[in-house]
């Protein structure tokens, strides 16, 4: 059996600076595997969400006034939605 490459998330994308990021899997973004992480996805971000803020829309982001947010998102700083 062969071992399936690893690609890591890092090559992608960085992981948050924000410090409230720090005990969650989010801080690991960059080292995490594509394939692992999609696979985990329901389950890690439900932990994270838990470990936020009930607040996680970043002060510094920008929503529009007819964009529709669910519950379960997280808007850091300076994105505009």
């Amino acid at each position: 059996m062969t071992t399936p490459p690893f690609l890591p998330l890092g090559n992608h994308l960085t992981s948050p600076a924000d410090h409230t990021f720090a005990g969650t899997s989010y801080a690991r973004l960059a080292s995490s595997d594509l394939a692992a992480r999609l696979t985990l996805w329901p389950d890690l971000h439900t932990q994270v969400l838990k470990a936020l803020p009930p607040r996680r829309i970043h002060p510094t982001a920008r929503i529009h006034p007819t964009a529709i947010i669910n519950d379960d998102v997280i808007i850091g700083s300076g994105f505009k939605v």
